[in-house]
Formats: C-alpha cells, structure tokens, sequence
C-alpha cells in the first residue's frame, strides 16, 4: 500500500513544535511488494495485545519525536510502519489514542534517542507464527512458535519498512494497564560537547565583525529595555533586557545559518586541537556535580515559577569525567592520543524526570561558567528565586541513552521486563550508539554546528552576563543575585 493511500490523518499541532513541513525520506516512500501467494499464508492478524517499543532514532531530521500535523516525527514514522504491517487496523490508523499510544519521553528537534519506549495496543497473530523461507528467500510455510519470536519477526519486518534514521531494538509484550511514561522510574542523558566551547571568552572570541547597524535594527534594538529589580536601601541590580528572554528561548534555527566566514583556519586549529588539564577536568566535574540533589530548575525552561512544584526536579546522577576524540578526516572514534582529533566531552545525566529545554541550559549555564567567566556561583544562584537567562546549547550534542523501569520490571504482575534481553539487540544497540556518536561529532566537523552556535553566543554575551573583562560589569553582577532579592519591586527604564 503506497503512503499516498493510507487513511488521512488529523492531529492537533503542538506549540513546542515549528510547522515545518520536511519531505519524508525515500526509504519511507518506498513499499516492499509480497508475491501474492505469500501473502495469503500469512496469519491472520486480529488478536489485540499492548506492547512497548524499544526504539533508536537519528533526530536531525524531525521536527522532534511527538506526533504532530504537517511535520516529519518520530511516532508518525512508526505508526506508518505498523500500519504497514497490518498491526494497526484501518479504523484506526491516523489518531494514537485509539491504540492507546504512549511515550516515555518527548524529545525536541535534533535530539537524538538511543533507546525511547513507546507502548501501544496493536494487531498480531492468533495463534504465534513465523516464516519459513527456502534458500532463495522465498517464504514456504509458516510455523507455530512462541509469541516472543512472534515479535522478534514482527520487530525484524517492521525495521524493514522504517526508515534508515529510525529502529527498533525490541518489541516486547507488556501488561494492560503498563503506559510507557507512567511507569519509568529514571531516565538517562547524555550530551556531547567539543571541549574548546570551554575556552575562557578571553582566549576564543569568535563574535562576527562589528558592522554599521541598518535602519531597522537599530529600531528593534532601541525599543527594548532594561528590567531592573530594586532591592533594600534603593540599590538597582539588572535582572535582564526587556523581551530577550521570549526571543532567545527558542534558539534552534537562530544559528543554523550563520555566516562563520570571519573565522580563520588558524583559528580552527587552535579550536580544534583544544585538550582540558587535569584541573580543568577535575572542577569540570565538580561543578557538573553541583547539579545532583532536588534543586529548583525555574531557569532552565519556561513558562514555570520557582514557587511552582513543577520547578523541583531530582538529579540522581551527574558526570562529567569522560571524554571522546574524533579523527577530524576519517570522523572515527579514537584516543586522546591523536592528534588529528577533537575532543569532547560526555556530561552523563540521571534523574527522574526533566523539564523541556532543561538538559539543554544546564549544558548552556557550563558554557556561561567556563566560556563566560561567570565562575561556579552561577549555578548556585539559577536555583535560587532569581529571574536569570540562562544559554539554550544546540540539540545537536543531545542524545537520550535509556528509559529505565526497574519498578514495574519487579512486580509480579510483569508479563516481560523492559529491557534489552538477547544478545543480538545488545549488538544493534551498540553498533547504533557508535554511529549516533559519531554523527554528533560529524555535525561539528562537516557543518560547524557547535561553532556557528559559539559565534551567536559570543555575539550575544551580554544578555548572558558575559564580558571580555572576565568577571567584571553590571552584567556579572546581575547574575550573582542572592537569595531574598526577589522579594523586591520590578520596574522599567
């Protein structure tokens, strides 16, 4: 069946995602074709059981992994692919919630994801079968088995009809009442960051050019102001720059399409053969450490209050003590040993659950640190009752590593644990997280993704409270709030 003549589909637009129409990928459009006296052994397929869905993908090209109308996502690609396989029937292809879909988590465009979980009523044989081909491929019966292999060969078929930046490592049959974001006990990131963004501001500035302002942006930039909060004795701190904050919160395109010209070759290759010491690494570390613990996160997203409950968020685990090269020619994983490669390092994340954006600026406050000179009491004060900005990093080095269920693995009413059982998934994940890793590296490599976006940040320092004086200036200042000056009256100038 063509894509052109599935059931129309009719679902609402999220607001955390662009109405950006992306073509799908040929490996989409394309069908596989059965001979028509296979498909007639074929089992029928009318027995409704829920399962969860063990799924990697390459998030370059999605407009994040949500379902929405007119643009290219995740579970769009495998509700297609499902469908394909008559695992979804007519009636209800085209609305997940009649199949009683569910996500662990929601990632954003350019977020990468190793292993997500999505869980689903679908269709499968009756009676469990799987094909019996001959040496020329060709299917000759069909014999009883587990429903186990049942789904491995469903898992196996459907992988066939996905596309290349979409797989699943696992197709496992789960309870009734199992939803796959309901029951996670934890959740595991990790985000890849070449270590020269690190660099003081004072050693790499790769601001663009000052150039005469035109007509217009020197309107824009006029009609904003400053908000200033005053506090005991009629002092005035700068607290941010009037409507910066709702411009910047979203910065995945900002950057994209910079012109980077004004960077030389030279100073590629200072940036490009950057290597911490070890004391750069040992307090790399313990100020990525300082993140662990229930902490305020009202900074790090938007549209939530650090009264708010929602605010509180528990980091179970924090690292930042591994690190990676890439070959710059050959784009392949090595040591710190070669000389021809770019280091980066793996800030590792584990906690219970995570606001939108928040991973993404606590990696964006490390660079305000290191790159800004903002020193480790910037983070301290982000938890705090303040109103700070707070840098949004690119996507493009954030991959989501597990989905966790210990939980619901342990009661006794679990049909099959979540997780990767045999060997061979083992391998495909693997292989998969080698090739997720050296993409992130690609990004910087071949298309200046991280370096484009170093250029808008050292162009925009000062609502970021950075300063090519190091920690002097109003706007360090405003960022070293300390607690209970919140309590004071806002008002403009």
């Amino acid at each position: 069946m063509a894509d052109e003549a599935l059931p129309a589909q009719n679902q609402p637009l999220n607001e955390e995602t662009p109405a950006v129409v992306v073509p799908v990928l040929e490996s989409v459009e394309e069908e596989k074709k059965e001979p028509e006296a296979e498909a007639l052994k074929r089992p029928f397929m009318n027995k409704k059981i829920r399962v969860a869905l063990l799924t990697g993908y390459n998030g370059m090209e999605f407009c994040g992994s949500q379902k929405n109308k007119d643009v290219r996502s995740v579970e769009a690609e495998l509700e297609k692919g499902l469908y394909k396989l008559k695992m979804i029937s007519d009636c209800n292809y085209g609305d997940l919630k009649r199949i009683g879909w569910g996500r662990a988590t929601r990632t954003d465009k350019k977020v990468h994801a190793l292993q997500n979980t999505f869980s689903a009523k679908v269709l499968c044989a009756n009676t469990p079968m799987i094909p019996v081909r001959n040496e020329e491929g060709v299917i000759t019966e069909f014999k009883k088995c587990s429903l186990d292999e049942h789904l491995e060969d469903l898992r196996l078929q459907l992988n066939e009809v996905l596309p290349s930046d979409v797989k699943v490592f696992s197709l496992l049959f789960v309870s009734n009442r199992f939803h796959a974001k309901n029951f996670t006990s934890f959740r595991e990131y990790s985000y890849f960051l070449p270590t020269f963004m690190l660099t003081p501001i004072t050693s790499l500035y790769l601001a663009a050019p000052i150039r005469p302002m035109t007509d217009e942006e020197t309107k824009e930039k006029s009609s904003k102001h400053v908000v200033v909060r005053v506090i005991s004795g009629g002092i005035k701190k700068i607290i941010r720059q009037s409507g910066v904050e709702d411009e910047l919160e979203d910065q995945n395109n900002i950057h994209t399409d910079r012109n980077i010209s004004h960077i030389t070759p030279e100073m590629y290759e200072q940036m490009y053969s950057t290597r911490l010491t070890a004391d750069q690494k040992e307090k790399l570390q313990t100020q990525w450490a300082s993140f662990e613990g229930t902490k305020k996160y009202h900074n790090f997203t938007k549209d939530i209050k650090s009264h708010e409950a929602a605010a509180a968020r528990y980091m179970m685990k924090m690292t930042a003590n591994e690190f990676m090269y890439v070959n710059k020619e050959t784009y392949a994983v090595t040591d710190e040993n070669d000389a021809n490669a770019i280091e980066f390092v793996r800030f590792f994340l584990k906690g219970q659950s995570f606001l939108f954006n928040q991973i993404r600026k606590m990696v964006g406050a490390m660079i305000q640190v290191f790159h800004g000179g903002l020193g480790p009491s910037f983070i301290e004060n982000t938890h705090r009752d303040n109103t700070l900005m707070v840098a949004v990093s690119p996507g493009d080095g954030l991959l989501l590593e597990l989905v966790a269920y210990e939980n619901y693995n342990h009661l006794p009413s679990t049909k099959e644990p979540i997780m990767i059982k045999t060997r061979v998934q083992k391998e495909e994940v693997d292989a998969y997280r080698v090739g997720l890793v050296s993409y992130i590296a690609q990004r910087e490599l071949k298309d200046k993704a991280f370096t484009c976006w170093l250029s808008w940040f050292d162009d925009n320092k000062e609502d970021y409270y950075a300063s090519l004086h190091g920690n002097s200036g109003e706007h360090v200042e405003a960022a070293l709030l300390k607690q209970g000056e919140g309590d004071g009256v806002a008002e403009d100038l």
